[in-house]
């Protein structure tokens, strides 16, 4: 067995990789040629791990069968010997299967996630003929990090028609008064002010929207999260898409900008950045795109109400994926835009972050299960950690142990600058990081397994098999 010659070569070709990355002023430095061969050698590394994996498991076997089996009937070549010792094969073959399919999923995902992320382009020059009068809706709850400079940002918008209604439900809420200010700083922009306690379902957020709708004056709206911060060419970007009355929605994406040091903001902006945003690029590679994102959701009025309106999303937990999924199923597409909207992070602490993650992961779950399964893939150390532990105790000291962390390591390494230099999320945080945010997202994928239940916003809430919510207990939420 002598694995460390192929391990050494993608070592050193990932490092000359990166090296070249970093010389290069144009953001997408690394080129086709460097994703084709970075491919190859993940798939060449693969069939080596797993004919590694038998012939290690073969001759551990072999050894072990021939001298417990000494005086029994022992054919080398059908590699059988009495029925006494079959058990002791069986349970070392399950751990070798296992070792070598989790350790070559995991790794070709992360060659194809480095792939996608390198295909993606960032905003392209758009059109500024025929973009019709938009309303951009901003539901607003409590104080997030940078509000003020969140919503200025929509403010300053290149766009030569367009409304901003924001929406609260309680007149107590502090992002009221920042809205108001708002209001006073642009008395050029059409701004309106939406103030109303009615809850329509248990997603309080699409009963804000629902309130914030009848202010609305054009046809073209624009949902975004209140902590998104925009450039002023993201409007028509956005819209452009939907002149094709084959487009239901046109959604993006969102890399994290972390607002300070604090190890739980660190990993909430890894994982949108290097775990979420490549996810997202590679499931759209395997099946068409049926789901929508919440840092921007823009569709024409005609497409929501064939879809039952905001009140068919009024009791889903993810209602930007139904949002997408119900307009698929009228028909229509659903289109990425090439804008990436910047997400301001901040977390409090790390038990926040597990729970916010944990109300996504739990709500993914019941929409995709099967999908939301084979997710730990993307969870490349991890995986790839259990894997060596595998093979270390099928045969102790195994040097196979070592290239499955070593490759891991370096693929996930190349994966992050890639993301940094193809969608530019911003500067790229310590490595050491790395290994403690892969293992706290396995964390939160296996325990979304152990329950339904979430947190939102200080409410308890179950989601069923359909996405649905209701409060724990299983009583009908309350509408007025």
């Amino acid at each position: 067995m002598n694995p460390v010659p192929p391990v050494t070569s993608i070592v050193i070709f990932a490092d000359r990789g990166l090296f070249a990355a970093g010389k290069q002023h144009h953001p997408l430095a690394v080129s086709v040629a460097t994703d084709c061969k970075l491919t190859g050698a993940t798939i060449w590394f693969t069939v080596v791990l797993v004919r590694e994996c038998i012939q290690s498991f073969s001759q551990l076997m072999v050894g072990q069968l021939e001298s417990k089996c000494r005086g029994a009937a022992f054919s080398r070549r059908r590699g059988m010997c009495c029925a006494t010792c079959r058990g002791q094969f069986i349970v070392p073959l399950a751990l070798t299967v296992l070792a070598a399919a989790l350790a070559s999923s995991t790794m070709l995902y992360v060659s194809f996630a480095i792939w996608r992320v390198g295909r993606f382009r960032g905003p392209q020059a758009a059109s500024s003929s025929h973009l019709p009068p938009v309303t951009v809706m901003k539901p607003l709850c409590g104080l997030d990090p940078e509000l003020r400079d969140n919503l200025r940002s929509f403010c300053r918008l290149d766009y030569p028609a367009y409304q901003i209604v924001f929406g609260v439900r309680s007149a107590g809420d502090p992002a009221l008064a920042i809205a108001c200010e708002i209001q006073r700083e642009f008395p050029e922009r059409d701004i309106a002010i939406v103030v109303d306690q009615r809850i329509h379902g248990a997603n309080y957020k699409v009963s804000n929207l629902i309130n914030m709708i009848a202010e609305a004056k054009h046809d073209v709206l624009v949902i975004v999260d209140s902590d998104m911060r925009v450039a002023p060419t993201y409007l028509a970007r956005i819209v452009a898409p939907l002149v094709d009355p084959k487009v239901g929605a046109v959604t993006c994406l969102y890399h994290a900008r972390p607002v300070d040091h604090q190890l739980a903001t660190r990993l909430s902006a890894m994982f949108v950045n290097d775990w979420f945003m490549p996810s997202v690029l590679v499931a759209i590679a395997l099946r068409p795109m049926d789901f929508c994102l919440g840092a921007t959701m823009a569709l024409r009025r005609d497409a929501l109400t064939a879809v039952g309106g905001l009140e068919a999303l009024k009791s889903y937990l993810a209602d930007d994926f139904m949002l997408g999924c119900l307009l698929v199923g009228k028909g229509y597409e659903i289109r990425l835009s090439d804008y990436i909207v910047e997400h301001v992070v901040q977390e409090s602490d790390l038990a926040t972050t597990f729970q916010r993650e944990l109300r996504g992961a739990r709500s993914i779950r019941m929409l995709r299960p099967l999908g939301y399964a084979f997710s730990f893939t993307t969870y490349t150390l991890t995986v790839s950690g259990i894997a060596a532990l595998l093979l270390d105790a099928i045969d102790g000291s195994d040097p196979l142990a070592i290239v499955c962390l070593v490759m891991a390591l370096v693929l996930r390494t190349i994966l992050r600058h890639r993301v940094r230099s193809t969608i530019g999320a911003g500067r790229v945080l310590p490595l050491w990081l790395l290994p403690l945010r892969d293992a706290f997202g396995f964390g939160v994928w296996a325990m979304s397994f152990l329950g339904r239940d979430v947190n939102w916003r200080g409410q308890n809430l179950s989601v069923d098999r359909t996405g649905i919510l209701a409060p724990q207990g299983g009583k009908e939420m309350a509408t007025t």
